[in-house]
C-alpha cells in the first residue's frame, strides 16, 4: 500500500483469500469495518501507530493470522475485530486501550492467555466466547460485571476465582466451560443468573456466596459432576430448571434459617442420584415436576 493512502474503506480487501501479508503505511489514519474480513491466508499484518480505533470485524475470519501487534495509540477495539481468528495464539493489549466491544476475540480457538490492562473501563458481551484453548486470564479491577457469554465455551478453563470487585455475573457467562471444576467467589453478587453455569459438565465444587438471593433459570443445567450443593439462607427463589439433569447431585443442603419461598418448574428434575430432599418450611410455591420422579423422598 503506497504512503499516499490515508484511508482504507470498509470491506476493501474483503475475502481476498490468497493475501498472505500486508504492510499498512503510517499515512493511513482510518481503516473501515470488515476491511480484511475473510482474508483466510493472511499471516502477518502491521497496524500503524497512526490509528486510534480498530473498527468492527476488520480482521474477522483471518484464519491464518497467528500474531498481531496492537500499537499503543489504539484506544478502542470494536465488535468482532478478531472474530474466528482460529490461529491467533498471542495478543498484547496496550495500556492505551480503554474499551473492548462485544465479541472482540470471539472464537479465537488458539488463544491461551490474555491480559486485559487496568486502562480498560468498558468491556462488552462475549469477548472471549469460544476461546476454547484459554487457560489464563487477567482482568482489570475497573471491571464490575462479567457480561453475557463472557467465558462461554472456554473449554480449557479448569478453575475460576471471582474477584471482589465483580458485582454482577450475567446470563450464560460460564456456559459450556466443560473442563471447569471449581469456582471460588470472593465477591458479593446477589444473583446467579440464567444458565450462568450451563452444561459445565466437570463442575464438582462451588460455594454459593451468602449474598445471593436468587438462583436463576437453568443456572446449573446439566452440571453432571456436581455432587453436593449448599443453598445459603439468603436465597429466596430457585428458578425453573436451575439444577435440571444434575445427574450426580445427591445432597442439597438448605442453610438455616432459610428464606426460600419458591422452587420453580423442573428445578431438580432428572437429578437421578438424589434420594431425599428436606424442603424448608418457608417455601410457599413448588413448580411443576420440580423434583425427580422416582427414588426421591421429599420432606
Amino acid at each position: 500500500i503506497p504512503s499516499s493512502v490515508k484511508s482504507i474503506g470498509p470491506y476493501a480487501f474483503f475475502r481476498c483469500s490468497s493475501l498472505i501479508e500486508i504492510n499498512i503505511p503510517s499515512s493511513v489514519i482510518s481503516i473501515g469495518k470488515n476491511a480484511f474480513d475473510g482474508c483466510k491466508s493472511l499471516e502477518h499484518i502491521s497496524i500503524p501507530s497512526s490509528l486510534s480505533v480498530l473498527e468492527d470485524c476488520i480482521f474477522g475470519n483471518c484464519l491464518s493470522l497467528k500474531h498481531i501487534v496492537i500499537p499503543p495509540t489504539i484506544t478502542s477495539i470494536g465488535k468482532y475485530v478478531f472474530d474466528n481468528c482460529k490461529s491467533l495464539s498471542q495478543i498484547n493489549i496496550p495500556l492505551s486501550v480503554t474499551a473492548i466491544d462485544n465479541d472482540a476475540f470471539h472464537y479465537c480457538e488458539s488463544l491461551k492467555q490474555i491480559i486485559i490492562p487496568e486502562s480498560v473501563t468498558s468491556i462488552g458481551e462475549g469477548i472471549l466466547k469460544g476461546c476454547s484453548s484459554l487457560t489464563e486470564i487477567s482482568i482489570p479491577s475497573t471491571m464490575s460485571i462479567f457480561d453475557m457469554f463472557f467465558f462461554f465455551g472456554c473449554k480449557s478453563l479448569t478453575e475460576i476465582i471471582i474477584p471482589s470487585f465483580i458485582k454482577e455475573i450475567n446470563e450464560y457467562c460460564f456456559g459450556l466451560c466443560t473442563s471447569l471444576e471449581k469456582i471460588t467467589f470472593n465477591s458479593c453478587i446477589t444473583s446467579l443468573k440464567k444458565a450462568v453455569f450451563y452444561k459445565c459438565k466437570s463442575l464438582k465444587y462451588i460455594s454459593i456466596p451468602s449474598s445471593v438471593i436468587e438462583i436463576g433459570e437453568g443456572a446449573f443445567y446439566e452440571c453432571n459432576s456436581l455432587k453436593q450443593i449448599s443453598i445459603p439462607s439468603s436465597v429466596k427463589s430457585i428458578g425453573e430448571y436451575a439444577f435440571f439433569a444434575c445427574t450426580s447431585l445427591k445432597n442439597v443442603l438448605f442453610e438455616n434459617p432459610s428464606q426460600l419461598t419458591s422452587i420453580g418448574n423442573h428445578a431438580f428434575d432428572k437429578c437421578s442420584s438424589m434420594d431425599h430432599l428436606d424442603i424448608p418450611s418457608t417455601v410457599t410455591y413448588i413448580g411443576e415436576d420440580a423434583f425427580p420422579q422416582s427414588n426421591c423422598s421429599i420432606f
